[in-house]
């Protein structure tokens, strides 16, 4: 009877001891439990904070490079007009380069003053006389066309064609595949003596402009003229001629 009763107060005491036991392992995992919620609760919200600032951050970026972008395509977009007209400079130089080329051309080939072969003439009737052309850039119609196109376009190089080849007495005829050119007394309508630093300069745009230029004729008389000149698919060229003006 008394092993029985010691037996029975050694297991009562074992089970206490596991009761006990399990009682605190429970209590310290629910502890865990709620340290690690705490833990990983208490680190979210600082990363949260962080990637919410750094995602604004490239946001207000983004829209700050964007707005400076069309800016700049606004600003190059749209250009002022003092900035497509052509600088005086270039007005000056352009009608030098074309006047000191039109002065020949109007006193030389479109006035029919090239070199011949008296020698060889062609009379379509008694008053009018043409002698062969030997001059060797203009050799054919075409040649001479070009000629004219490297210095006028549009206008002017109508009125041109036309005296040369067109009218009821052209100054050139093609004959027998060669070229012949009237027969008459030619003087110089020009003089080399042109005022350059006086050249005036107006209606101008990115492509065209009116120049009004003077030069020195017979008996030192004062002449003025002016030049239409446009830009043309090959470069500018005068488009117009005024009337000359003695002052």
């Amino acid at each position: 009877m008394k092993r029985r009763r010691i037996t029975v107060m050694i297991l009562s005491v074992l089970l206490a001891v596991s009761m006990t036991g399990c009682g605190q392992d429970n209590s310290s995992s629910s502890k865990t439990a709620e340290t690690t919620a705490a833990t990983t609760e208490a680190v979210s919200e600082p990363v949260n904070e962080t990637t919410d600032a750094s995602t604004e951050a490239i946001q207000t970026t983004t829209a700050k490079a964007e707005q400076t972008t069309t800016t700049q395509a606004e600003t190059t977009e749209v250009p002022t007009e003092a900035s497509d007209a052509l600088s005086e400079a270039q007005m000056k130089e352009t009608s030098k380069k074309l006047i000191q080329e039109y002065v020949p051309l109007y006193d030389g080939v479109c006035c029919g003053s090239v070199s011949v072969d008296e020698s060889d003439s062609y009379n379509p009737d008694p008053e009018r006389q043409y002698f062969r052309v030997t001059d060797s850039k203009c050799q054919s119609i075409a040649d001479i066309k070009a000629i004219v196109e490297n210095t006028l376009s549009g206008p002017e190089y109508d009125k041109m064609i036309q005296i040369m080849f067109e009218d009821t007495v052209p100054i050139y005829l093609e004959q027998d595949g060669k070229i012949y050119v009237l027969s008459v007394g030619r003087g110089s309508a020009y003089s080399d003596s042109w005022l350059w630093d006086e050249l005036q300069f107006t209606n101008v745009t990115a492509n065209s402009f009116t120049v009004t230029g003077k030069y020195i004729h017979i008996a030192d008389t004062v002449i003025t003229q002016s030049f239409d000149i446009v830009m043309t698919e090959n470069g500018f060229r005068i488009s117009n001629v005024s009337a000359s003006q003695a002052s």
